[in-house]
């Protein structure tokens, strides 16, 4: 009888217990899922938006992802709370059916548990939602466990923002998944750390300051707690490996109580996503899961002065690379009103010595410029930007004509003082197929002291540097006279497959006539795949100093 009534007991006490979690008010979670952003890329990248979430909030440079570095085994650590040797998804492309390493612990349709499924197992009153633009990337989840979930086309990233934020201020949902895979895509296709790659992640960083602004707006800013998270960096195109540059990412967290403005001082690992997410519902974390709440994000629990170091963003710089035949108006920003922008023109890196920069600064020669932010002697990461200052041209002539498939804009292309990325089907390159290639320029002025070419060295696509350069000079264009010249044989340093800037100084003359022979490999070089067929040539501008 003592027994029947214990459990009669219990059975009423777990009843108000379950009554009482239930009708508790659930925090409200976001997690921001941003593929492939490394802690360089969102360094150098300026992003106002991210960074006021860090300003409220803690940041690691240095959360290490598992290994692979590949997306879906990191996505699926992020959410599981644990590594692919147990979650069990190795690879981009992984569904229960074409599983080769088995999950330690699945449903019944052989999925491992995830956030989803702690939601929807230990508080299945809780609203969930999943926008997502990598369709491969739901393969991973049980549907079942999700709650509400909505899929856009790579291409519309900013349309899968907006539609999330939308779903967020008028559905509250008390957690929500948005992923984003744009950078991941632009690494891959123009490199990682490149200009298109900061853009993208920019292109990000402004798409997301809409759901910023909606939950402001709505009074649901400040209750709600936000992570920020990335899968993997990269190394020239691609990831994979081992590298710091691939393994360590940002990891980003904001809400009511998180220590705020700070970098997280303790290591930090991608399988302590999720049960973090869990532990600020109060849940209990599944027993599969082998990793541990982020420790030491509260105020409260002591974690402001574990966390000492402050987060300073650096300064956005109007461009990475510059060219002008005129003066430029050189402006520096910076994402808070409370830092203080030093910089430096030159080799110099700034330091809390150097200039205060206090508004637009008028560039009239080649340099480099460098700036960093700094707040209570705490500085930024380094940014730096190269201007580069080239002699106006009255007219021009290319001789042969470029190959029909790689026409650019036709020759005006060499000259318009924009650079093409490192893709050679980008159309700001002209393609010679085995040919040599006489430039002409008709300066406004005399004095020039180099020639740069800026060309495509990718021997995989058949494509070769030059072999040789030389420049010639005349006053009348009757009487030349040979000003200098650069051999592939006799350059300091190996030719390394990319873009290519290859110099040539010029004796002193009055030559206000130039002409540039630039001579082709003619023929891909034996031990090449292509041997003995034609070899490409491949420019993009051309300039004198």
């Amino acid at each position: 009888m003592k027994k029947t009534i214990q459990v009669i007991l219990l059975m009423v006490c777990g009843l108000i217990f379950s009554t009482q979690a239930h009708t508790e008010k659930a925090p409200r979670v976001i997690l921001i899922g941003i593929d492939g952003m490394s802690a360089a890329g969102f360094q150098h990248a300026f992003t106002p938006n991210l960074d006021q979430i860090v300003k409220d909030g803690l940041i690691t440079l240095n959360a290490r992802i598992a290994m692979p570095s590949v997306s879906a085994p990191n996505w699926a650590t992020h959410l599981m709370g644990t590594g692919p040797e147990q979650h069990g998804v190795t690879f981009n492309g992984w569904t229960p059916a074409t599983t080769v390493l088995s999950p330690l612990c699945a449903d019944n349709l052989g999925y491992f548990p995830s956030v989803f499924t702690v939601f929807r197992q230990q508080r299945p009153d809780l609203k969930t939602c999943f926008f997502y633009d990598w369709k491969e990337l739901a393969d991973m989840f049980n549907p079942a466990d999700i709650g509400y979930s909505k899929y856009q086309q790579p291409e519309q990233f900013r349309e899968n923002i907006k539609e999330a934020a939308d779903y967020i201020v008028t559905q509250k949902p008390d957690f929500a998944f948005l992923y984003i895979g744009h950078p991941d895509e632009v690494g891959h296709e123009y490199k990682w750390e490149s200009p298109e790659y900061l853009k993208a992640i920019e292109d990000v960083d402004s798409a997301l300051g809409y759901l910023f602004d909606k939950l402001r707006e709505k009074g649901l800013y400040d209750d709600t707690f936000i992570l920020v998270v990335s899968d993997h960096g990269g190394v020239e195109y691609s990831h994979g490996g081992l590298s710091a540059s691939e393994m360590n990412v940002p990891w980003i967290i904001k809400g009511p109580g998180i220590v705020q403005g700070r970098m997280y001082s303790l290591p930090l690992n991608t399988l302590q996503t999720a049960p973090t997410i869990v532990s600020l519902f109060g849940l209990s974390l599944p027993s599969c899961w082998i990793g541990k709440p982020a420790e030491l994000i509260f105020s409260k629990d002591g974690g402001a002065p574990l966390h000492k170091d402050i987060y300073v963003p650096a300064p956005e710089l109007p461009f990475l690379k510059n060219m002008s035949d005129s003066p430029v108006r050189f402006e520096i920003k910076s994402p808070y009103k409370d830092l203080v922008v030093r910089y430096e023109i030159g080799d110099v890196l700034p330091t809390v010595a150097s200039p205060v920069y206090t508004g637009p600064i008028i560039l009239e020669k080649s340099c480099t410029v460098q700036a960093a932010a700094f707040k209570d002697k705490v500085m930024s990461k380094v940014e730096k930007a190269e201007f580069i200052k080239v002699c106006p041209i009255e007219s021009y002539g290319l001789e042969p004509e470029p190959s029909p498939r790689y026409a650019g804009n036709g020759p005006s292309s060499l000259f318009d003082k924009k650079e093409a990325s490192a893709d050679f089907k980008d159309k700001a390159w002209l393609g010679f197929e085995g040919s040599n290639v006489t430039l002409s320029m008709v300066m406004k002025a005399s004095g020039s002291n180099k020639v740069v070419i800026s060309c495509l060295h990718q021997p995989s696509s058949w494509i070769f540097a030059p072999k040789g350069i030389k420049v010639e000079g005349s006053t009348d264009g009757s009487k030349w006279q040979q000003l200098g010249q650069w051999s592939a044989e006799s350059a300091t340093a190996k030719i390394k497959s990319g873009k290519l800037q290859l110099e040539v100084p010029l004796a002193l003359s009055e030559s206000k006539i130039l002409r540039v022979y630039i001579q082709s490999m003619g023929t891909c070089p034996d031990g090449h795949p292509g041997s003995g067929h034609a070899a490409w040539l491949f420019i993009d501008e051309v300039w004198a100093e």
